[in-house]
């Protein structure tokens, strides 16, 4: 389910229901322009990927996105799973200095920048 939110920035948070345990996965994200900043969750649980690619479609056809950054804590534990895994599905590790980041997002963080095709 994809909700708006109103304030400055539109926000998006995709709650997906977990197969039969009755959980859901939250994705908070902001979108700016033609980027969504997503946050990864502090646990990505079962059917998170499933989720996040449910985001990742919405962001390309109902928000028009060409670009999807992942933004995460780079002292998370699971910090190079979490690479390895957007990786997998088509991230690449963005430099803190790109033009795409908001000068609002701190140091310490990982970005990752997914493409959308046209």
């Amino acid at each position: 389910m994809l909700q708006h939110v109103s304030g400055c920035r539109a926000s998006v948070v995709v709650l997906m229901p977990l197969g039969n345990t009755g959980a859901v996965q939250s994705w908070d994200a902001v979108l700016r322009g033609d980027t969504l900043y997503v946050a990864a969750p502090p646990h990505l649980g079962e059917g998170s990927r499933q989720a996040f690619v449910a985001l990742l479609e919405a962001a390309e056809d109902q928000l028009k996105c060409k670009h999807v950054i992942v933004v995460f804590s780079a002292d998370r534990p699971d910090h190079n799973n979490l690479v390895r895994t957007f990786k997998f599905i088509g991230f690449s590790v963005l430099s803190s200095t790109s033009e795409l980041l908001p000068s609002q997002l701190g140091p310490g963080n990982v970005y990752m920048l997914y493409n959308i095709e046209e």
